[in-house]
C-alpha cells in the first residue's frame, strides 16, 4: 500500500535523505534510485508517496517514490501525432514537387535538417540530464525554422524534452 509523506532531511551530495511519514512514526530512508523520476531533485518539505520496504537489518526504506503533485507519464498519443505530421510534411513536399510547386532541393532539405535537429534536441536533452553545457534555445529554434520543425516535434515528444517547465 503506498503511503504518504514529506522529505524531512535531503544530503544531495549523497544523494539520499528521509522520508516523513504523514500519518506520523519512524522516519524512512530514501535513496534518490528510489525515486521513479529524478527531475526535479529531491528537496526539503516535497510530499511525496512511497512503497515501505524491510530491509534485511529490520530497518524500513521507501522504495518507488513519486512526487505528490507528479504528473502521470504522458501517453504516446503526443509521440504518433508528431510522427504522422512529420511523414505528411515529407509527403507533402514530394508532391509538390511533382507537381512543379517546391524545387527538387526541398526534397532533400527537409529531411536532413529535421535529423540534424532530432540529433541536436537529444544532445541539449543529454547535456541537461547530465547538467553540462546547453545548446542555446535560439539554436534550437534556427534550426526548426530552416526546415527541421517535424524532427522538433518528433524529437520533444519521443525524448521529452522542453515539453514543460520546471518551476
Amino acid at each position: 500500500m503506498r503511503k504518504q509523506g514529506t522529505i524531512l532531511q535531503w544530503v544531495a551530495d549523497k544523494g539520499y535523505g528521509f522520508v516523513q511519514p504523514s500519518s506520523g512514526g519512524q522516519r524512512v530512508f530514501v535513496h534518490i534510485k528510489a525515486f521513479t523520476q529524478r527531475q526535479p531533485l529531491p528537496q526539503v518539505g516535497d510530499a511525496v508517496t512511497y512503497l515501505a520496504q524491510q530491509q534485511a537489518d529490520g530497518k524500513i526504506r521507501a522504495v518507488d517514490v513519486r512526487y505528490l503533485n507528479q504528473l502521470s507519464p504522458p501517453g504516446r498519443g503526443g509521440l504518433i501525432l508528431a510522427l504522422l505530421v512529420g511523414i505528411a510534411t515529407i509527403l507533402a513536399a514530394t508532391w509538390a514537387h511533382l507537381t512543379s510547386w517546391l524545387p527538387y532541393q526541398y526534397i532533400w532539405w527537409a529531411p536532413a535538417f529535421s535529423l540534424a535537429t532530432f540529433a541536436v534536441y537529444g544532445i541539449d536533452k543529454a547535456a541537461a540530464q547530465r547538467s553540462w553545457r546547453r545548446v542555446p534555445e535560439v539554436h534550437l529554434h534556427l534550426l526548426s525554422l530552416l526546415g527541421g520543425w517535424p524532427g522538433a516535434l518528433v524529437a520533444q515528444q519521443l525524448m521529452r524534452h522542453k515539453t514543460r517547465k520546471q518551476p
